[in-house]
């Protein structure tokens, strides 16, 4: 019994001797474990130590270029920046020019886009309701057109405006838009929606029904009152004044793009280009069938009037040739003269 007494007492001793080696290593882990910690904690990555300036413009250029609407929700939204750490939160809220492009197309409902549009401030505002996407909300709408005063760049799809056309154009009509620079506009109905006192506007994009009613003579009494257009897209156009019918002429000094899409007419009528006066356009995009019964005669005269003229694209059913076009001396300036649909008519098809 002895003997196994002493072997005890020989193995405790070497093992409190191997524990106060493990300790004393032990003790020289969690030292460097300290100092590593300490290195660390000092350490300051750089996207930490970068002004809140800096950082505001890189959360402004990881969104859409404005006036273009970023998604309410998900990673490429302005809403995602505020979920990353309480700073950028912090950053994302105090920068109005995160939440100065509001969509209400994709749920984001009437009172968090009341917040957003609170977030941005003073700035000028780029608003977008679709209601194809978005659904029959009239309390979405009410919110953009709540905010009409301030709005810089407007987009409206509507769809179901049968009950909300009074209240719409009553809207518009009771608010200034003195910021108002672009608008985009589409709508199924058959009233026409009126927008007064738009000094600033400078481009304009219609669709569908609001296309369709935006006829010749319609278009040249707008466009006197809008000379500060830049550019000028038209889905559809529609000839409609008499043959004789002298319209008056429409400067546009500042124009630098006229697109038209297409147009409806049972026949060709006068030159329709001969009443604008675009001294800075760039670019024409029409249909034959707008320059009328001599559509390279009226083309032609148009790029005189129009020194800085480089691009033109002629589309639709044509009376001329590509060749005479191409030939042409007085077209020969042109930087870039494209046709599409070179399918020619007959001139008897106009009595011509």
């Amino acid at each position: 019994m002895l003997p196994s007494l002493a072997a005890d007492r020989a193995l405790l001793e070497d093992l409190d001797g191997q524990i106060s080696e493990l300790e004393r290593s032990l003790a020289v882990l969690l030292q460097q474990k300290s100092a590593v910690k300490e290195r660390l904690g000092a350490y300051k990555y750089p996207v930490l130590s970068l002004p809140n300036e800096i950082i505001s413009e890189i959360f402004i250029r990881f969104l859409p270029a404005y006036p273009e609407c970023p998604v309410s929700w998900g990673p490429r939204s302005p809403t995602f920046l505020t979920q990353i750490c309480r700073r950028w939160r912090e950053v994302a809220l105090s920068t109005p020019a995160l939440w100065r492009a509001l969509s209400l197309s994709d749920g984001l409902g009437q009172q968090l886009g009341d917040l957003w549009l609170d977030r941005a401030g003073s700035c000028p505002l780029s608003l977008e309701v679709d209601e194809f996407w978005g659904g029959n909300r009239p309390e979405e709408l009410a919110l953009v057109l709540s905010y009409l005063g301030r709005c810089e760049c407007l987009r409206l799809r509507l769809y179901e405006v049968d009950t909300q056309l009074s209240s719409i154009q009553g809207a518009i009509s009771e608010n200034t838009m003195p910021l108002l620079r672009h608008l985009d506009l589409e709508f199924d109905h058959d009233e026409d929606l009126v927008f007064h006192d738009v000094p600033l506007l400078r481009s304009v994009v219609l669709h569908y029904k609001a296309a369709t009613h935006f006829s010749y003579s319609k278009c040249v009494a707008t466009l006197q009152k809008t000379p500060n257009l830049i550019s000028l897209r038209l889905d559809e156009f529609f000839v409609d004044h008499p043959p004789d019918w002298d319209p008056p002429d429409v400067l546009l000094p500042h124009l630098q793009s006229l697109v038209i899409t297409s147009m409806k007419s049972s026949i060709r009528r006068s030159d329709c280009l001969a009443t604008f006066l675009t001294p800075t356009i760039r670019k024409l995009h029409i249909p034959e069938v707008i320059l009328g019964t001599q559509p390279i005669h009226a083309l032609t005269s148009f790029v005189s009037r129009s020194g800085q003229l480089e691009h033109v694209h002629i589309t639709g059913e044509r009376l001329d040739s590509d060749h005479l076009y191409r030939t042409d001396k007085a077209l020969s300036s042109l930087k870039l003269l494209t046709l599409s649909n070179p399918h020619a008519l007959s001139r008897e098809r106009y009595g011509l």
